[in-house]
């Protein structure tokens, strides 16, 4: 998140030096395209990071839920234990 926000700063610099008169249009345009490319490789990794944090909750919430199903299975008598064990 810090490196698209000063991503985006930098394009705001470029687009003040333009409007002073620092920057020519081709400047502008090559800083802002080159910025713009690189914030959108950040959120393509960042919604990668996200999905894959949502898909390990989801496996460690039915890790959980079968273990204390397990636990649910051993307080029952012998004939149910043997039958989990195989």
């Amino acid at each position: 998140m810090n490196q698209i926000k000063a991503l985006s700063e930098k394009i705001d610099l470029a687009r003040d030096s333009f409007l002073s008169g620092d920057f020519d249009s081709a400047d502008f345009h090559a800083v802002k395209s080159k910025c713009e490319k690189k914030i959108t490789s950040f959120e393509k990794k960042l919604l990668d990071i996200l999905q894959t944090s949502r898909s390990v909750g989801q496996l460690l919430n039915g890790a959980i839920s079968n273990l204390i199903k397990l636990s649910d299975s051993h307080k029952g008598d012998i004939s149910v234990k043997r039958r989990i064990i195989g």
